[in-house]
């Protein structure tokens, strides 16, 4: 049996009712009890208890200050007891010893063996503080040191505790404190280099200091925190600089749809004020039609960047990117939307696409003038001549070397300068050059030039040939049949790599041509007999056009002759036009000489003959000859069937003329047909036809 007298612990000191925090923070530091007793203010009577965990709450406690009183703390859930009463072994109520005439005599000891599992809360609760927590004593002897003041001065707590603040912490004012009783609040001290910030409060109890108390927190804390709220305030800065001098509009949408924040321009390019726009679903603006089609939609959707093209309430157009943002969760955060005003790219899109019609009709109408201009220099009245031009002006559409054939005097210059003229290279040089008509031992020098010192009596400058000066243009090499076969291997190279060595040169030079050749003889059969290199046959037959004679588009003599009296009447000044029977002895000629005999005749008839009309017998004298000749040949002087009777005229001009000109090909032109329809008709008409040339 055990009294509790036998237990008692006698209390060191009293805590009365105007007791402060502060008092009861010192009393139970130099004391081993988790709770005590609360006396009246004359120590008489027990008022209550005062739990030491409430205590250490409280100063945790910004709202509560270190001189408040204790009465709000004071619990009511305690027992008295006498000395002499039994001990109630496994309670561990709270008990308030006392004698007989009431009087105050301990506490119970089994409140002692709680008391490490009170300092454990009690270290746990200091530990958890941010701020440090230093408490001396009235000597100066730390009795506090909490985990947050170990870290901010780098000494253990183990080291401190029980030891002279001033040996621990030389720059500490705590004892200062002590012993004046005065508060110190908002104080800078440096400890281990860091700047803190301290509030230092006197222990008082019973009008007499006990102690003091500090509790500090890291100026540097603090200063992170300033300095990272400044750095994000200067970020969100930078971002509206960014967003609102952007060209682009730049909006930032949340994981719902809702619009959180957008450039200064979604005014202009969207239509609608900002605070129209900020706080909406971005569904709701597309059903408002403030935009056509929104990309944080797909988005979302999606979760992946969406590209797409919107039309907004503002007028404009605009391509706009979607990209999703996401947490460190892999869930969508944010879209953001960059959107490109493409307006003005569209209205010049739709201004091409219109300028590329008109282009096109121009070039149609340009087709035709040039057709109608062709027509004033290319008489094509012809189905035949037609074609001629047709092709010509496709061809001088593309790049490309062009074979003209024809016969002598038929028009292959006037066709050659027409696919100049109507080319990319119109404004450039047309050269020309007939290749029968010049010396071989002179024609490489006129071709390609020379450089200086290249042969005995070369100029000191040396010369720049025909072909150099035909750069960007056209290099036009009339009569190519009489090309000598040691210079078509230097026109072949020229064809085929655009560049050529002058005479005495050993240095290539680039130039950038078209080639037009033309010639009145048979290349084929030139290359056949080994007069034409057959390389340089197919290299300049890459776009063949065949030239008619004038005898196979009589139906033009008419009109060239009045285009030849125009042009020479306007040369000499004088008018002249020609009898109806004179024009149509000019169509029944033959032509041999095609449109040069013709033009060179006219020329001559304007020039000599008297007065303004040209009679028939004023004509030259081969065509009176031929059509004399003509006349006899149709005197028939029997009735005859009109088929048998055209059958024995064919017959018998066909015989009459090869007996005059031996050659089938002369046969054809003087009667005005092609040689193949002479070789048809000979078949026909003679067991035997002639040779053909």
């Amino acid at each position: 049996m055990i009294l509790y007298r036998e237990i008692a612990k006698p209390f060191q000191g009293l805590i009365k009712l105007n007791n402060t925090i502060m008092d009861a923070i010192s009393l139970f530091s130099k004391s081993e009890l988790n709770y005590c007793p609360v006396v009246s203010n004359n120590a008489k009577k027990v008022e209550g208890v005062l739990v030491l965990e409430d205590m250490l709450a409280a100063i945790a406690s910004s709202d509560i200050k270190f001189d408040s009183l204790i009465l709000p703390f004071i619990h009511k859930d305690f027992t008295f007891v006498t000395g002499k009463s039994l001990v109630e072994t496994g309670n561990e109520k709270r008990y308030i010893i006392i004698e007989n005439d009431g009087y105050l005599s301990g506490i119970n000891r089994n409140s002692i063996g709680l008391l490490g599992h009170v300092l454990t809360e009690q270290n746990i609760i200091l530990d958890s503080i941010h701020n440090g927590i230093i408490a001396i004593d009235d000597e100066g002897y730390i009795t506090i040191f909490n985990e947050a003041s170990a870290k901010i001065s780098g000494i253990k707590k183990s080291d401190a505790v029980g030891k002279l603040v001033y040996d621990i912490i030389p720059t500490s004012q705590l004892l200062v404190v002590s012993r004046t009783g005065e508060s110190v609040t908002g104080e800078k001290q440096l400890i281990n280099g860091n700047i803190i910030v301290t509030n230092r409060t006197s222990i008082v109890k019973d009008g007499k200091v006990m102690g003091a108390i500090g509790v500090f927190q890291n100026i540097n804390d603090l200063e992170r925190v300033s300095k990272k709220l400044d750095e994000e305030i200067a970020l969100n800065q930078e971002l509206e600089f960014i967003m609102d001098n952007s060209y682009d509009l730049i909006t930032v949408i949340d994981q719902n749809g809702i619009a959180l924040r957008a450039s200064s321009s979604l005014e202009k390019m969207f239509g609608i004020k900002m605070e129209e726009f900020i706080g909406r679903n971005v569904k709701d603006l597309e059903k408002t039609s403030v935009l056509s089609k929104s990309v944080t939609n797909l988005v979302l959707q999606t979760k992946k960047r969406q590209t797409l093209i919107q039309d907004t309430k503002g007028g404009r157009r605009l391509f706009v990117t979607g990209v999703p943002i996401f947490d460190n969760d892999g869930n969508l955060y944010r879209i953001i939307n960059f959107s490109h005003d493409i307006t003005e790219l569209s209205r010049l899109k739709l201004q091409l696409e219109e300028t590329e019609e008109l282009l096109k009709k121009y070039q149609k109408e340009l087709g035709e003038l040039r057709r109608e201009k062709a027509e004033e220099r290319i008489i094509a009245r012809s189905s035949k001549m037609a074609k001629v031009v047709d092709l010509a002006s496709r061809v001088a559409m593309v790049d490309t070397t062009v074979l003209i054939t024809g016969e002598s005097g038929s028009g292959k210059e006037v066709v050659a300068r027409f696919i100049q003229d109507s080319s990319a290279r119109k404004d450039n040089s047309f050269i020309k050059i007939n290749c029968g008509a010049i010396p071989e031992n002179l024609l490489e020098s006129e071709l390609f030039g020379y450089v200086r010192g290249a042969f005995t009596g070369a100029s000191k400058e040396g010369k720049v040939g025909l072909v150099l000066q035909a750069n960007k243009g056209t290099l036009f090499l009339d009569e190519i049949g009489d090309l000598p076969l040691a210079l078509q291997v230097k026109v072949l190279q020229l064809i085929q790599e655009k560049k050529f060595y002058p005479v005495g040169g050993i240095k290539p030079i680039e130039v950038d041509i078209r080639i037009i050749a033309a010639t009145h003889r048979n290349l084929i059969k030139m290359v056949n007999k080994g007069e034409f290199r057959e390389d340089l046959y197919y290299r300049l037959n890459v776009i063949p056009i065949i030239v008619p004679p004038l005898r196979e588009r009589k139906d033009e003599i008419p009109i060239l002759v009045n285009y030849y009296l125009s042009k020479f009447g306007e040369k000499y000044l004088l008018r002249k036009h020609f009898s109806s029977e004179a024009i149509e002895r000019l169509i029944q000629y033959s032509w041999p000489g095609n449109v040069r005999q013709l033009e060179n005749m006219i020329e001559r008839l304007v020039v000599t003959i008297e007065g303004e009309t040209i009679n028939l017998n004023q004509l030259p004298g081969e065509l009176q000859e031929e059509v004399e000749t003509a006349r006899d040949i149709l005197q028939i002087n029997n009735i005859l069937p009109l088929d048998l009777a055209v059958e024995r005229l064919e017959k018998d001009l066909i015989m009459m003329a090869y007996q005059k000109y031996s050659n089938i090909n002369k046969v054809a032109e003087v009667l005005g047909v092609h040689r193949t329809t002479i070789l048809r008709k000979a078949n026909k008409y003679f067991s035997t036809k002639p040779d053909v040339y």
